[in-house]
């Protein structure tokens, strides 16, 4: 009886094909959530991991997910029929990638009849690029029900682009709250009473200076250390072009890429923090560090920092590029108390709930449905 039920509700569920850039944790949690739901049949078509981060293939079991090898990728033909595979009443597209085929499935005939959802992380930039595009691509935007944003600044930019308000929602973006909040649980048993506090910074991202402003935190991180009495530590989390920038710096540690499974462990050995990014979409790590329970510190280019950060309540947000703005912002974290942090902390969770995986999901499930619901 158990299994005819779990058929029949399987059998109503929407189908949905999620066609996405590239795999990640946050993602994986995100995904595995929308499908434990029940009210949607998820398949789920990306780009395999990169060699330059080995991504966990342990955290898409279960799931079905279809990963496309770099030749697969560009052959249009097969990207298709993976998408179409599941014969999806609604495919989400990841906005106008050239190499994920956004705007050809949206004007092939086999794709007609069907829902278009795609999600938009870029924010609004107010460049002649961006106002460009509502004509570029024009044809494409009028085939999508939903565009969902990451943020209001992709809200800005869908308006730019010439969609109709009431089609535009946001909240692209989750993360796996549960992982990340046994982070802080372990650093207030490990720091009990709260009258200790781990002194470290963290950083968690690309070491790709021009996007994540690895130099300017390397920088500031200087500046701050010769003028501290007890400076803490920086600890660095990531791969790419800039790591030299970490080698031979005192204080410093390069822990290079970290499995996301091992990410919470690592936040829960920290005590603030830091994403000085000169271009950040939204911002997922600081969600995650938000979930973790440390003060934030990130840049106003860091689309995330609007949902997650209030300065001086659990963290800064700080003009961009600015090397003395980060290091005073470093200054400030050491100045404040083991039980002023960890409240610090405690606001930011607070943040992070908006965000965890079960409410993407249930917050996408709603978008999907609505979609099919909306005239074409």
């Amino acid at each position: 009886m158990l299994r005819d039920r779990l058929s029949d509700t399987l059998s109503d569920s929407l189908r949905v094909t999620i066609l996405w850039g590239g795999v990640s944790g946050y993602m994986a949690a995100c995904w595995r959530a929308l499908a434990a739901r029940g009210d949607v049949r998820l398949e789920v078509v990306s780009p395999a991991p990169v060699s330059a981060a080995p991504f966990d293939a342990k955290l898409l079991e279960g799931q079905s997910v279809c990963l496309l090898s770099p030749d697969q990728q560009q052959n249009y033909e097969f990207v298709r029929e993976a998408v179409l595979k599941g014969d999806p009443q609604v495919v989400v597209l990841p906005g106008w990638i050239k190499t994920l085929h956004g705007p050809r499935l949206a004007a092939d005939k086999k794709l007609a009849g069907r829902r278009l959802v795609m999600f938009l992380d870029t924010p609004f930039n107010n460049g002649r690029r961006q106002f460009a595009g509502r004509f570029v691509h024009r044809s494409y935007f009028r085939r999508i029900s939903i565009v969902i944003g990451a943020s209001d600044r992709s809200r800005t930019l869908a308006m730019a682009l010439g969609f109709d308000e009431k089609r535009i929602r946001t909240g692209c973006y989750g993360f796996d709250l549960d992982a990340f909040a046994r982070a802080a649980d372990v650093r207030r048993q490990t720091n009990k009473h709260e009258a200790t506090w781990p002194r470290k910074f963290l950083f968690v991202g690309r070491y790709f200076s021009p996007d994540k402003g690895l130099d300017l935190l390397v920088e500031a991180y200087k500046v701050y250390r010769s003028s501290a009495t007890n400076p803490w530590e920086l600890i660095c989390c990531g791969t790419g072009p800039d790591a030299g920038l970490l080698k031979g710096v005192a204080g410093i540690t390069d822990l290079g890429f970290v499995q996301p499974g091992d990410q919470p462990q690592v936040m829960s050995e920290c005590g603030a923090f830091f994403l000085p990014s000169r271009y950040e979409p939204w911002g997922v790590a600081l969600a995650e560090a938000a979930g973790a329970g440390l003060p934030l510190v990130c840049s106003s280019r860091c689309a995330a920092g609007v949902d997650l950060v209030r300065s001086y309540f659990n963290g800064l947000m700080i003009g961009p590029e600015d090397v003395g703005q980060l290091a005073r912002a470093m200054h400030w974290i050491d100045s404040k108390s083991a039980s002023e942090l960890h409240q610090m902390g405690v606001y930011s969770q607070q943040f992070a709930r908006a965000f965890s995986a079960d409410v993407w999901a249930a917050r996408t499930s709603a978008y999907l449905h609505e979609a099919l619901d909306l005239p074409a």
